[in-house]
């Protein structure tokens, strides 16, 4: 049994090849792909860090306005795929140091600095990303979908060795490179369409007439990205104004003429004259805030419960681990004859062994915890913008139907005409409330 090959034995037991590299034979053709990814992330970690340094400088050199990158949806997506990108690569290392603490001296450390330095470049074009839109240059946003297909032609290598070697969809390693392909396709999609559609845009006006330069508005949270929104990262400059001086009517001024009230006035009244109701017409008004509030809401509710929860798993995987520490000391012999210890425990756990572990669990109480404030302020925010955006366009709605009411002294021989005309006026001007 001893001369037993360790390939042959894995089949037999129904165990997983190995997928990390280590100084086994069988490990260390998972070492090239490993290797590879360093040199591939350092030199992106290099050009990115340059480019911002360039950025940064010419930013400052430069006294003519910046133009803005238009598309805020795309960005929007880009944001959101690049903190999803982050988030499973966090669950990759994770899963990379939990193999490795079990397994000790039988993989290299390169199993682990790989996904850890992948997770940096991935932070790292959350910055990048967000260096080009702030300096406004098109070009430089090339390097994101460049490192993001070389990711993406990385993971679907690994997915292809992953699959040779038995792992099906329920191993994090796996599961977690499909939700990261994925992810990838549409993030690098959506970046050559910003660059494409503002190369055209730009192309246009050079040909063309120049549009005027928007003047920057201190209540940004329209054109603010959702990271921003998320963190209330564009009021930053108007708070730290507020505690340094008391603030002015200058400081605020000028709104977005989106937020004005004679925007919020048209608007409300346009739906009004459709005859469906001053309530139906005040939630169509801000249907998209009121939905996106309720939906935070119900997200840091559901988060909310994550304490209670992680609490009653951290419990139970102690006691788990309590029980199988006892069984393998009653059942230590089992495999002596066979000295394949490196390899009779598998490489890859699967999403339940990470649901259970006590110090994953905590770190996923402690992230939830900030995304549950997250979630509720911007909830709140949400709400607080429908309101008062409502408030204020019935109130002029009410004004301007009070103009229409005749006030004063009438003359007596024209009250039939006047009546007849102030009658329809004030039919025209009379809102259901339903």
């Amino acid at each position: 049994m001893s001369d037993q090959d360790p390939l042959e034995y894995l089949n037999m037991t129904g165990q997983t090849r190995p997928t990390l590299c280590g100084p086994d034979p069988v490990r260390s053709g998972y070492c090239s792909q490993d290797y590879i990814n360093l040199t591939a992330n350092s030199i992106y970690m290099y050009l990115s860090i340059l480019i911002q340094l360039y950025l940064y400088l010419c930013t400052k050199m430069n006294s003519t306005p910046l133009q803005k990158v238009n598309h805020k949806n795309l960005q929007d997506v880009v944001w959101v795929c690049c903190l999803g990108l982050c988030f499973f690569q966090l669950g990759k290392c994770v899963e990379a140091s939990l193999v490795i603490k079990r397994l000790s001296e039988d993989v290299y450390p390169v199993s682990l600095i790989e996904p850890v330095l992948t997770l940096v470049s991935m932070l790292g074009s959350l910055l990048y990303f967000y260096s080009c839109l702030s300096a406004g240059h098109i070009a430089a946003l090339a390097l994101i979908p460049a490192f993001q297909i070389y990711i993406l032609l990385s993971n679907g290598y690994r997915m292809q060795e992953y699959n040779a070697a038995g792992l099906d969809s329920s191993h994090i390693k796996l599961a977690f490179s499909m939700a990261s392909t994925f992810l990838l396709l549409i993030s690098s999609c959506c970046v050559i369409l910003i660059i494409v559609l503002n190369t055209i845009t730009r192309w246009n006006q050079k040909s063309g007439q120049r549009k005027p330069h928007t003047p920057s508005y201190a209540y940004s949270f329209a054109s603010a990205n959702i990271i921003s929104k998320l963190t209330f990262h564009w009021m930053w400059n108007l708070l730290w104004l507020g505690y340094q001086l008391p603030l002015e009517d200058s400081d605020i001024n000028p709104i977005p003429p989106k937020e004005q009230v004679k925007y919020q006035f048209q608007k409300l009244e346009k739906l009004l004259r459709s005859g469906k109701g001053i309530i139906l017409s005040s939630i169509r008004f801000n249907f998209g805030l009121v939905f996106a509030g309720g939906l935070l809401r119900l997200i840091a509710d559901i988060l909310g419960f994550s304490g209670a929860i992680g609490l009653q798993i951290i419990v139970s995987s102690i006691q788990r681990q309590y029980n199988q520490t006892v069984d393998e000391a009653s059942n230590s012999s089992k495999f002596g004859e066979i000295n394949l210890d490196t390899l009779k425990q598998e490489d890859s756990l699967r999403i339940w062994d990470l649901m259970i572990n006590q110090e994953v669990v905590a770190l996923f109480v402690f992230l939830a915890s900030l995304g549950q404030g997250s979630t509720s302020q911007l909830s709140s925010h949400l709400l607080y913008i429908a309101g008062i955006r409502t408030r204020n366009a019935l109130q002029v709605c009410l004004y301007n139907k009070a103009l229409h009411l005749s006030v004063g002294h009438r003359d007596v021989n024209k009250s039939s005409t006047n009546n007849s005309e102030a009658g329809t006026g004030i039919r025209k001007q009379r809102y259901k409330i339903f």
